[in-house]
């Protein structure tokens, strides 16, 4: 549909995924309302990273300094860190117990918010999603001990749909060495045909064509 709905109610927690901060309250029988004052709007480096104030003024005040400070850095968190900032957002929708914009990234989700189904189903998917639960309850996952959102995607680029450069990750695991190869008969001829069975970065050109997400 075409129509917009201006008078349609955004709650804080819209606002959570949809921008990166607002100064959120509490009011009764409305839940997390926010000020429309503060919002940063847009989905930018301190959603993911945290606030970044002293970052950036600590590394003015030392340019030569290479190593971030007083900033969240994936690297250092646990696989479940991880997987609990993608899912804020990515695990459908959550019934919060504490107000929007209060989970920061290293928290644990389930402290803040908890899914409003049951995140493996997907009978009743919504334009919401329930990515982080058909992740982990997929095979890939389940047998792998670092298998997280970061291994297929990359949230510095926008990759959608670059179906080449997803089906030359899926083979980095899947091409019969570290992983089984592709179970799906036509896309494994379609795969050998364009010649990214081995999945190296040479094959993703030909891959353009072969869909095996």
């Amino acid at each position: 549909s075409s129509i917009v709905y201006f008078g349609k109610q955004i709650p804080g927690q819209c606002m959570e995924c949809h921008g990166t901060y607002a100064k959120t309250g509490q009011v009764e029988g409305r839940g997390t309302v926010f000020d429309s004052a503060s919002i940063m709007y847009g989905i930018d480096c301190e959603r993911c990273h945290g606030p970044g104030a002293e970052h950036v003024a600590w590394h003015k005040a030392h340019p030569g300094e290479l190593t971030g400070k007083y900033i969240v850095n994936a690297v250092h968190l646990s696989r479940q860190q991880r997987l609990d900032a993608c899912a804020l957002c990515h695990s459908g929708r959550r019934q919060e117990f504490r107000p929007s914009f209060s989970f920061r990234v290293g928290d644990v989700l389930d402290s803040f918010s908890t899914g409003t189904y049951d995140t493996a189903s997907t009978a009743n998917l919504d334009v919401h999603g329930n990515q982080y639960g058909l992740l982990t309850e997929s095979k890939c996952f389940r047998f792998s001990d670092k298998l997280d959102c970061q291994s297929c995607h990359d949230p510095h680029t926008n990759e959608y749909g670059e179906v080449a450069v997803y089906s030359a990750r899926c083979m980095n695991c899947h091409n019969g060495v570290a992983q089984h190869s592709c179970s799906m008969p036509e896309i494994s001829k379609q795969l050998a045909k364009a010649g990214i069975m081995s999945g190296t970065a040479a094959s993703r050109k030909a891959a353009s064509a072969v869909n095996c997400i």
